[in-house]
């Protein structure tokens, strides 16, 4: 083979062709995204239909199954879901994995069409929505205040949103609860027959007066004006002056039949974070950004908001989803890492010897480096998948440099000048680590072709193991023979070079010398092993036998489940009460929840004897709650209950 004569010809070649890849190695790692896993979009398109003020059944019998009967007849459709409350049904459609995501929302959205015509009149046209995993919330925060409860809503809404969404990789920011101003007109029902009006005409009557309207152009030299006449409505006494009719020559206004006072919006929802009213922000990511940069970015501008807005107003992050990937990545990463330093101390012990040693250590972090470049332009993330396949590549990286040192050194004993040995026996060994490395690849490349959920999972564990493994091959024939002719020593020939070499015993030659009766005491017992096994063959084949049916017989009691479950402190409780319960009495409950869960975590903390340990940042705490908050009622956005009869509690668990 030619690579080894390429590499020993031109060291300074190989040399720099290696350290050029390191480099863009280094380049790609840096501009590696983290993810806890390889991002998966489902296709999955969500009909939402409102109809306000219908009941559960009404919705559920008028509009939910009348769109699920036509739905069902569209293309590709795997599996179809409904749920039904109070004024809204949401229609999900599972699409078979591999349908084109715009084709199947158009599909729906015909179907859609022609139903139209039978939902009731008053029912809003239905919302189609694409699933896209960026939509899901990365980071949910908890805003109190004392002092500036009433304004809160008004100061998050200024200072706060509009921030966070210029944020790079933010792709939306909701909010919910908080009190929203609103000028409430109270009317006078015996007032209103008295002079004979109805609210459509009050409704009329302040709609027609808050507006401006264009009144043209007026040229005056050579300057021409635009003139409006302004109507928009910019304090509550305007609208107390509002003409409505004319009676016995006098006029009617509304302060005459109504009374206008400057309020808040009905609550129909109610929202607590660490026992105190407040506000609940969800912060989405764009699609394709980085959720642990997204985070990092949102947390850092959240300090400094702290800075502007009024002191009495706190953040509490309710849930960051990098804090747990990044916990996650640092684990795996850690195994990683000890994984190669065990290979490089068995590579070492094996070897004894400090320059073959570095001949194999050097071929794991060149193929790993290879490995990152192949994850950055496949466009793949540093993730759990991707980790474990470099866990598991990293103890085969070291295989073909070993095949490839130990017949080298074989040559080299054999009185084989080290340029030469290095370059023949590599060679010699070519085509058989071709064919090994090929046999293994064969294991891990069909992962590559399978569909689904699964093939997205691991696909980037076949991709990255059989790159790893052709970049350890790479390495095996050019760089390890290359190192090897340098860094080998030719043994000692003349009887001058034999008495020189006697006299220089390092202590690596020492612990060679003193190591090596045991190894060949482990060679003499393997081969006495061998012996008996080939001079008893049906036993072995039996006990073989024995133990591959015994660990058949074990598979049905083993578990299967597609991700293992994954502890991340945080407890959601989600809960319903009779439908059409009024959101006070929702929000009661789940303050009973919150201070049950206080009331055990109290009973824990007291048996622990004041033996707890300190958070994950050192700091002292007696407490087993990181946070508790909690959300009751109906709510206009998209990630609140969908009934005043529903609620949920989050709460942050410490281990004790």
């Amino acid at each position: 083979m030619k690579l080894p004569e390429f590499g020993v010809n031109r060291p300074v070649a190989t040399t720099m062709l290696f350290l050029g890849v390191l480099v863009l190695g280094i380049i790609c790692l840096m501009k590696l995204g983290v993810d806890l896993t390889p991002e998966i979009e489902p296709t999955r398109v969500t009909v939402a239909t409102v109809w306000q003020g219908a009941s559960c059944e009404d919705v559920e019998q008028k509009v939910t199954r009348v769109l699920e009967k036509r739905l069902g007849s569209v293309a590709n459709l795997d599996e179809i879901r409904s749920s039904t409350s109070e004024g809204r049904s949401n229609i999900t459609c599972q699409f078979a994995w591999g349908t084109n995501i715009d084709e199947a929302s158009n599909d729906v959205r015909s179907k859609i069409d022609a139903v139209k015509r039978n939902l009731p009149e008053d029912v809003d046209d239905p919302a189609i929505y694409k699933f896209d995993s960026a939509s899901m919330p990365i980071m949910v925060i908890g805003v109190t205040a004392r002092e500036s409860i009433e304004k809160l809503y008004e100061i998050i809404d200024d200072e706060v949103f509009q921030p966070l969404q210029r944020l790079e990789g933010v792709g939306a920011v909701d909010a919910f609860g908080g009190l929203q101003r609103q000028i409430n007109v109270t009317l006078s029902r015996e007032r209103l027959a008295g002079y004979g009006l109805t609210l459509r005409d009050i409704e009329s009557a302040i709609a027609n007066e808050n507006q401006t309207l264009p009144a043209g152009n007026l040229k005056v030299g050579i300057i021409e004006y635009t003139i409006r006449i302004l109507g928009d409505y910019v304090d509550p006494e305007q609208i107390k002056e509002i003409p409505l009719m004319q009676k016995d020559g006098a006029i009617v206004r509304l302060k005459d039949i109504a009374q206008i006072t400057d309020s808040f919006k009905e609550i129909t929802q109610y929202v607590e974070t660490m026992g105190r009213d407040g506000m609940i922000m969800i912060v989405q990511k764009r699609s394709g950004a980085n959720t642990v940069e997204v985070c990092e970015a949102v947390r850092t501008e959240l300090s400094r908001l702290e800075a502007v807005i009024p002191r009495d107003i706190e953040f509490f992050i309710v849930n960051d989803s990098s804090t747990f990937i990044t916990q996650s990545i640092d684990n795996v990463k850690g195994t990683v890492y000890w994984g190669g330093l065990f290979v490089i101390l068995v590579s070492f012990f094996f070897l004894r010897n400090i320059r073959t040693s570095l001949i194999i250590v050097v071929t794991i972090p060149f193929s790993l480096i290879i490995a990152f470049c192949f994850m950055y332009f496949m466009g793949w993330t540093i993730n759990m998948i991707s980790l474990s396949a470099l866990a598991i590549a990293i103890g085969m990286v070291v295989d073909n440099a070993i095949v490839v040192l130990e017949n080298i050194t074989s040559h080299v004993n054999r009185g084989v000048r080290v340029r030469e040995a290095s370059m023949f026996a590599a060679s010699e060994v070519g085509l058989s680590l071709l064919a090994s490395t090929a046999t293994t690849i064969c294991v891990f490349l069909p992962l590559v072709f399978v569909e689904g959920a699964s093939g997205i999972m691991f696909r980037q564990l076949g991709g990255l193991v059989t790159a790893t493994l052709l970049a350890s091959l790479g390495c095996a024939l050019t760089l390890t023979p290359m190192m090897s002719s340098i860094l080998l020593k030719s043994i000692p020939r003349s009887k001058r070079e034999i008495e020189e070499a006697g006299k220089k015993q390092s202590w690596s030659r020492k612990f060679y010398m003193r190591t090596e009766g045991y190894f060949l005491s482990f060679e003499r017992a393997y081969g006495n092993l061998l012996s008996f096994c080939l001079s008893h063959r049906g036993t072995v084949v039996i006990l073989s036998a024995l133990v591959i049916a015994a660990a058949m017989l074990t598979i049905p009691f083993v578990g299967t489940e597609f991700t293992p479950d994954q502890d991340t402190g945080e407890m959601n409780i989600r809960f319903q009460l009779p439908v059409s319960t009024r959101a006070e009495l929702t929000a009661h409950t789940a303050r009973k929840i919150v201070d049950t869960v206080y009331q055990k975590e109290k009973e824990l903390v007291a048996n622990s004897k004041g033996q707890i340990s300190p958070d994950e940042f050192g700091q002292p705490r007696d407490s087993a709650l990181r946070f508790t908050n909690w959300r009751a009622g109906r709510s206009s956005g998209g990630w609140g209950g969908r009934g005043s009869h529903i609620g949920q509690v989050n709460i942050k668990l410490l281990p004790l």
